[in-house]
């Protein structure tokens, strides 16, 4: 008698394993950061030091891969809240050279309690990895308080399942 149920709880558990999703959506606090987001995976962190606007800032990055998406969100502080603007620009400009865009289309990114910019732009593109296959990027880039942020998709194929609760998640506390 106690064969049968071991052998069903192991098939149970054993179904369960099969049919886990892909995606295991959970929302993550920017570190230093009022913002927020939906992440389809346990995100990692990273920073490093870069040059915006001219001068070297710490750059940071929660990001994560799952599916064969990764998802990626990063921020750093600007201290000439002049520049905010066109280091949305030259960061856009340089995701996009660095993934050999072949196409893409751009939108007004409007976010609640964002700054209103004519940089803050929502991007989808075609490029290519760096396996030399066809890459998918759905992108947007935003400011608020002298912080810039930039919040990514990519992958060989990026759907709407993923797209949608990613961006509707980005939002400041």
């Amino acid at each position: 008698m106690r064969a049968p149920i071991m052998t069903a709880a192991c098939l149970a558990a054993c179904a369960m394993i099969a049919c886990a999703p892909a995606f295991n959506w959970r929302e993550t606090a920017i570190p230093a950061t009022s913002l927020s987001a939906m992440f389809p995976c346990k995100p990692e962190k990273a920073s490093r030091k870069v040059t915006m606007g001219g001068q070297e800032t710490e750059l940071h990055m929660a990001h994560c891969d799952t599916a064969g998406v990764t998802a990626a969100v990063g921020h750093a502080r600007i201290a000439d809240a002049a520049l905010v603007g066109p280091v949305l620009a030259q960061w856009r400009a340089a995701t996009l050279a660095g993934l050999h865009v072949s196409a893409s289309t751009q939108s007004v990114w409007v976010m609640e309690r964002a700054e209103v910019l004519p940089q803050a732009i929502r991007v989808e593109a075609a490029g290519v990895g760096g396996d030399g296959k066809p890459l998918s990027l759905k992108a947007a880039w935003f400011a608020r308080d002298g912080e810039v942020f930039a919040a990514m998709l990519y992958g060989h194929s990026v759907s709407p399942d993923v797209v949608d609760p990613f961006f509707a998640g980005l939002r400041f506390r």
